[in-house]
């Protein structure tokens, strides 16, 4: 990993330990969890805890996942981005990308992506060059509509390739 990313990981780790009570409490040494050092191996014991017919909480559902598809050789970045590890250790539950239909990939990467990319337009070149907010809305929401689409259409096409389900369908063997 390179240097920059590993200062990027420890700084924000620093920032949601200080700044959140529950990564504590989500992260304790007595409860393994893939979030801790952002998805180092899990012994396989983690995922043996689950009682037949009980459904499998989120948690065991991602120790359970980074453990299958590490063991795949599918890169963690791929099944489980840095803004998914963040939200995950904040304590919002939400589905892997490569578990996700492809609407919700293709919202939650559009929207995160159209936003972000337009507020650093808007900041480093439209409001210098004096552009209407109409203009820079519509291209900022064209370009997350493309990159939803191009995110959403790779991640399922990987999905299927590994044949994963859905993430509520994930761990009813």
């Amino acid at each position: 990993m390179k240097t920059k990313q590993k200062v990027f990981y420890l700084l924000v780790e620093l920032l949601i330990q200080r700044n959140n009570k529950n990564v504590q409490q989500f992260a304790s040494a007595d409860s393994p969890s893939p979030l801790r050092g952002f998805g180092e191996p899990l012994s396989s014991s983690v995922i043996g805890n689950n009682n037949i017919g009980e459904k499998m909480t989120h948690k065991e559902k991602l120790n359970k996942m980074f453990d299958e598809l590490s063991k795949k050789g599918i890169n963690k970045n791929i099944f489980a981005p840095p803004i998914y590890r963040l939200l995950w250790k904040i304590g919002i539950e939400i589905p892997p990308p490569l578990f996700s239909s492809f609407m919700s990939i293709f919202l939650f990467s559009g929207i995160f992506f159209g936003l972000l990319w337009g507020l650093l337009m808007w900041i480093l070149l439209w409001r210098p060059e004096n552009l209407p907010i109409a203009i820079a809305v519509i291209g900022s929401a064209m370009a997350g509509v493309l990159f939803g689409l191009s995110i959403a259409a790779i991640l399922r096409r990987k999905a299927k390739k590994y044949n994963l389900p859905l993430w509520k369908d994930y761990g009813k063997d």
